[in-house]
């Protein structure tokens, strides 16, 4: 994904207001970025942390530079990054970071910077940590944090961090994008939840995990316009069986939470997120009990997926949420 485009098109406020502070020399010591799950929150940050450093910026990072090259490339000395989404943020972690940016800066920018993606996706100890970094600022150490649940990020994280907004894209954009790029519709829709970078929704189809997610979900519930045991047996032997790492159960999960979104749509008479799933839910949408109270219970049940929970028995209760608000026939 080109980012400077991105945020022409997409976020042009948020644009003018890191370039403001930039040019007049009025950076935040931290900025909270908040999004929705999808919006590359993790990309806006690097490069807004590159526009800090850039030897030739204008006032943003022209990404061309030795600065902007070795930190996309992950040697930069005067930078750390802990992602959240592929580890819980620990408070070792920070106390690295905090005995790192003890000592002077190594590059000739003489600026220290961290990142911290997703930030909810962090230990009680490792946020304890991180505040008291956070109440006193060092010099020329700039923070950015990402969060897709702001509501989940402590008040006190907040109120020590410039907030910038990435506002929700036009789906349909990134949708046209994507099957523009070569994703095929239903796909584009999907993973339009997830992901705004066409390039990274084409690498994403061909892998054997999201195949088999998607492929197994749709057979679940055709089977369960017929069948309540088959689908049981494929949520057992298809998925319980099949997935372990907690990035595919998230991604099972969140596929699912939508797919029991669209049915409550379709209870209620509205229109459908996912057209591609339109014919296989609406003759399920009768059957339904209290799909609103299920749909509430999956959402916290998501929670425990960075806790250490059995992923077999997590996706099996997952499952039987949903499926005790079935009113089945076989």
């Amino acid at each position: 994904m080109n980012i400077r485009e991105y945020l022409n098109k997409q976020q042009p406020l948020l644009l003018r207001q890191f370039s403001s502070a930039l040019q007049s020399g009025h950076l935040s010591h931290a900025y909270l970025l908040s999004g929705e799950a999808g919006t590359p929150l993790f990309s806006i940050a690097m490069f807004l942390a590159k526009s800090i450093v850039c030897e030739h910026p204008d006032p943003l990072a022209d990404e061309t530079c030795w600065h902007c090259l070795r930190i996309a490339d992950g040697n930069y000395a005067d930078m750390i990054v802990y992602d959240g989404s592929s580890a819980t943020i620990k408070k070792d972690d920070i106390q690295t970071l905090e005995s790192s940016f003890e000592k002077t800066p190594v590059e000739k920018a003489g600026k220290l910077i961290y990142v911290l993606h997703l930030v909810e996706n962090m230990t009680p100890e490792a946020i304890n940590s991180l505040l008291k970094f956070l109440e006193e600022p060092h010099q020329e150490v700039y923070a950015f944090l990402t969060s897709e649940n702001e509501e989940k990020v402590l008040p006190t994280i907040i109120s020590r961090s410039q907030k910038l907004r990435v506002l929700p894209a036009n789906r349909q954009l990134i949708i046209n994008e994507a099957i523009s790029a070569g994703v095929l519709k239903d796909d584009a829709e999907l993973l339009s939840f997830f992901h705004h970078d066409p390039n990274l929704m084409l690498t994403i189809v061909s892998e054997d995990y999201y195949q088999a997610i998607t492929k197994t979900l749709t057979a679940i519930f055709e089977q369960l316009a017929t069948s309540y045991y088959q689908a049981r047996y494929l949520i057992i032997h298809e998925l319980c069986e099949r997935f372990f790492q907690k990035e595919h159960i998230r991604f099972l999960i969140d596929v699912l939470i939508l797919i029991v979104s669209d049915l409550s749509q379709h209870k209620n008479g509205g229109a459908p997120a996912l057209t591609s799933y339109g014919k296989i839910l609406k003759p399920l949408a009768h059957r339904l009990l209290n799909i609103e109270a299920a749909l509430h219970q999956i959402m916290l049940l998501r929670g425990q997926i960075e806790l250490n929970v059995n992923p077999a028995l997590l996706i099996e209760h997952v499952f039987a949420v949903l499926l005790k608000e079935f009113v089945h026939e076989s």
